[in-house]
């Protein structure tokens, strides 16, 4: 069967498989020269979330006279297992429709939107996670997919994409604001979160599991990029980090990150997008990464995981 992890395109899911004021003098600062992108960034206007929605909308009905009247002339897309589209629109709509004949039945629920301006070079980005379902004839496959939708004027130029089987606890949500099963709502801030989160990357690339452990709460939930679900304290999360890189050489390239609320339940996310290179002997392997992190108290207390294989 055909894996379809895509709104519009098949994608075959891969797997991936202290306190704050203790060591925040020793945590490099999320300073600007860390990012390959950017970490500097602003809440941008939320009807760029909207026209996503109705590209998707559009796609999942199947009328893609409207779902291509958002798309700009040319577009970008970078698919979960990797694969590159740079084509015009034309071309898409030919492969879009053709990937639609596979499918009987195609629903999305939305879990999560944010609208953001980068304001080094004025990008606008809609950040958009989904729980979707695709079925054919053989069957079904669920999904969770977090994409990067950039907006130019007000038209969707480029998007990428990262996957994450669903975790074992996991169900779909209910709409809590007539749109999105968690929030739709949300500002980015300025606070020392996403030092707290670079500080952790830092001690895991470097094997420095004490000072690293200082960054997390009590207990920690994890969701990988394969589903797999972590429940530990943080002495026990730890010990497991230990085991899994244990003579691994774990190498973390910055691409972006930005500190946000979401305002209907006052949480604080860090969402951090990095290339990682996992070396074990003979073997390397480079996944790009999204994890969103929950920030209580100054500590991690739940991360998710989305990957796909390296496209740098």
């Amino acid at each position: 069967m055909k894996t379809f992890i895509s709104i519009f395109l098949i994608a075959v899911l891969i797997s991936c498989g202290a306190k704050k004021e203790e060591y925040a003098e020793e945590t490099t600062a999320p300073e600007e020269s860390r990012y390959s992108y950017s970490n500097n960034f602003e809440t941008a206007d939320p009807a760029y979330m909207k026209i996503v929605r109705d590209w998707n909308n559009a796609i999942v009905s199947g009328d893609l006279d409207l779902a291509f009247s958002f798309v700009a002339d040319s577009m970008e897309v970078i698919l979960a297992d990797g694969t590159t589209f740079n084509t015009t629109a034309d071309s898409m709509r030919i492969i879009v429709d053709q990937m639609l004949s596979d499918f009987t039945s195609i629903s999305i629920n939305y879990m999560a939107g944010l609208s953001v301006t980068n304001k080094e070079n004025n990008e606008s980005w809609v950040l958009s996670y989904t729980d979707e379902t695709f079925e054919n004839t053989e069957g079904s496959q669920r999904t969770y997919v977090h994409e990067l939708y950039r907006i130019e004027d007000g038209k969707i130029r480029s998007m990428y994409q990262y996957a994450q089987v669903p975790g074992e606890d996991d169900e779909p949500g209910e709409p809590q604001d007539g749109v999105y099963s968690y929030s739709g709502s949300f500002e980015v801030v300025d606070n020392n979160n996403m030092e707290i989160v670079n500080g952790w990357k830092d001690a895991v690339s470097s094997n420095d599991w004490e000072k690293g452990m200082g960054y997390l709460a009590d207990s920690v939930t994890i969701i990988m990029a394969d589903g797999m679900t972590i429940n530990e304290s943080k002495e026990g999360l730890i010990e497991m980090g230990k085991e899994m890189l244990a003579g691994t050489s774990l190498e973390i390239e910055f691409a972006a990150a930005i500190s946000v609320n979401s305002t209907p339940q006052n949480t604080d996310w860090v969402l951090s997008w990095t290339d990682e290179k996992f070396t074990k002997g003979d073997s390397v392997e480079t996944t790009n990464i999204h994890e969103a992190y929950m920030i209580v108290d100054g500590k991690i207390a739940f991360v998710r995981q989305f990957a796909r294989p390296d496209t740098n």
